[in-house]
């Protein structure tokens, strides 16, 4: 299991320390706290791009926060995952700006298909309970899919890569669209995302297990904060390529 990048990058030094350690406890009560930072800040973004839009009938503070937003998350993402001792101040700004990103696009969403955000909140809530009594009841099985899901992820990235490049050039991007092949690709990816929630279990078991620095709370919670943002967008994306069907 030291073959994980994310074990390595905090058990090359767990060796040589002597300080308090990281805990199952300890994660989940700070992935509690960046899920809930996230939650109220994508509220208040939610909430300033309404009143934009019924001041101005634009939504010019929607695509707005979720540039800053997206473009902010991702810097912190990456500073997170090189430096994972500062993890503690990164991931709570990385909640920050993943909040106005949710908010704005959860917005532009919900106006297009009225009542998805609900059925996304509680479609995501439900994958995580499930995922996590899966876990408990068979604790070997994130071991089991570690590798395919790495190779699945991996593969995910690279085609949403291209269709970034085919959208660059204005050509149409056939996992992008709402036909059956793009809706059976977003299946997929919410599958894929599903099996990443058990790998962050198991993530935070194994730390917990090979003792490694108090600080790898923070980040093993950023860990499972990326992939629960990830499913919420996967299954926001999902609902409305079916709803834009009927």
């Amino acid at each position: 299991m030291r073959s994980n990048p994310m074990i390595r990058k905090g058990f090359s030094q767990a060796n040589a320390y002597d300080g308090p350690v990281m805990s199952i406890k300890g994660t989940r009560n700070k992935t509690f706290l960046l899920v809930g930072i996230t939650t109220l800040i994508s509220i208040f973004s939610f909430v300033l791009c309404i009143m934009n839009l019924y001041s101005t009938g634009s939504f010019s503070t929607a695509y707005g926060l979720s540039t800053f937003g997206s473009i902010g998350a991702l810097v912190l993402a990456l500073v997170t995952s090189f430096k994972p001792q500062l993890s503690k101040t990164t991931s709570i700004i990385y909640a920050v700006f993943e909040g106005l990103l949710i908010g704005s696009i959860s917005l532009v969403f919900e106006l297009y298909f009225p009542g998805i955000i609900i059925r996304t909140m509680l479609l995501t809530l439900l994958a995580v309970v499930l995922t996590l009594a899966l876990y408990k009841q068979d604790p070997s099985v994130g071991g089991r899919i570690r590798k395919g899901v790495m190779i699945a992820t991996l593969s995910v990235v690279g085609v949403s890569l291209i269709g970034l490049v085919f959208s660059l050039f204005g050509i149409p991007f056939i996992f992008w669209g709402n036909n059956l092949v793009g809706i059976g690709f977003s299946l997929l990816v919410v599958g894929i995302a599903i099996a990443n929630l058990i790998v962050d279990y198991d993530n935070i078991a194994l730390g917990s297990e090979y003792g490694l620095p108090k600080y790898m709370e923070w980040y093993f919670a950023f860990g499972l904060l990326v992939t629960i943002i990830w499913l919420y967008i996967e299954i926001l994306q999902l609902i409305s390529k079916i709803a834009s069907r009927d």
